[in-house]
């Protein structure tokens, strides 16, 4: 019997690689048995142990799922009996912790180029910057290499992005930070509340946030002439430079730091992030 034990704060991943799982464990077994148990549900402890104990009357491979979509530290503090039970007993373990930034990219320039193409930096950057949520990009990849597939190319382009990417998350980010930078409460909120209720998950938000002021402190830092230095795609590095004169540089910092704080106590189950999230657009405007 293999117990296996995925968990953390990237959803999106935890369902792509119970999914991968599942098929190699198929593909392998004709006759196995799959069971696949939510942490969170009641008697999930009662339900794991019981099923370790059980013996298949015809003996059949049995592949036994445990997942969770929060990190250690959360999972510790709802059952830490079976957090420790299944870090024990489980053959396999593994955390999957959200993607932003260099991680993200990492993780889509993987995914195009398993499906044999190609894409350069600058446009692997505007690619991963206009979406706002890893579901999204998945999408937006897969229809990428069926356009390029298509028309028989295996390098996705800059302007096969402008045409089949939609631009709404990355002109909401810029909204958002326009609106920050105008210290405009109202818009500020909206734009986050948008962003939420049509389903981002809000550690995303938080990562497009945390992007973007990493530009802002970059460009911040350079001539308007050196803006190529700032290894943006040149429509980011524009727009990001035009955005950069809202704020003083000593006030980048230190949102840039509030930022991080955020970042941090997120992931260790310290706060609440969508409440957080409201908060910081008031530090910021105030």
């Amino acid at each position: 019997m293999n117990l296996t034990f995925y968990y953390g704060a990237d959803s999106f991943r935890i369902k792509e690689a119970m999914e991968k799982k599942i098929a190699s464990f198929l593909a392998k077994n004709n006759n196995g048995v799959v069971e696949k148990l939510d942490f969170e549900a009641e008697n999930c402890l009662e339900d794991v142990e019981n099923i370790l104990k059980r013996r298949s009357f015809f003996n059949e491979p049995e592949l036994v799922m445990v997942y969770a979509y929060f990190p250690a530290k959360d999972l510790q503090k709802k059952d830490e009996k079976l957090f420790k039970f299944l870090s024990k007993e489980a053959k396999e373990i593994k955390e999957f912790e959200s993607l932003r930034g260099a991680g993200l990219e990492k993780w889509a320039l993987e995914k195009i180029t398993q499906a044999g193409f190609t894409i350069k930096t600058p446009v692997l950057k505007k690619l991963v910057f206009r979406i706002i949520s890893q579901g999204q990009l998945s999408q937006e990849i897969e229809k990428l290499v069926a356009y390029q597939s298509y028309h028989g190319k295996k390098e996705i382009e800059d302007k096969t992005i402008d045409i089949l990417v939609k631009t709404e998350a990355a002109v909401n980010n810029f909204a958002l930070i326009d609106a920050l930078g105008t210290r405009d409460t109202k818009k500020a909120v909206t734009f986050l509340n948008q962003a939420l209720s049509e389903g981002s998950e809000p550690q995303a938000v938080l990562g497009q946030i945390i992007y973007q002021f990493r530009n802002l402190l970059k460009v911040k830092s350079l001539p308007a002439v050196d803006l190529a230095k700032a290894g943006l795609h040149p429509f980011v590095a524009q727009k990001t430079s035009q955005q950069a004169k809202q704020f003083e540089l000593v006030e980048l910092k230190k949102v840039y730091h509030r930022l991080a704080e955020l970042d941090v106590k997120s992931k260790n189950g310290q706060i609440d992030l969508i409440p957080a999230l409201f908060e910081f657009l008031l530090y910021v405007v105030k």
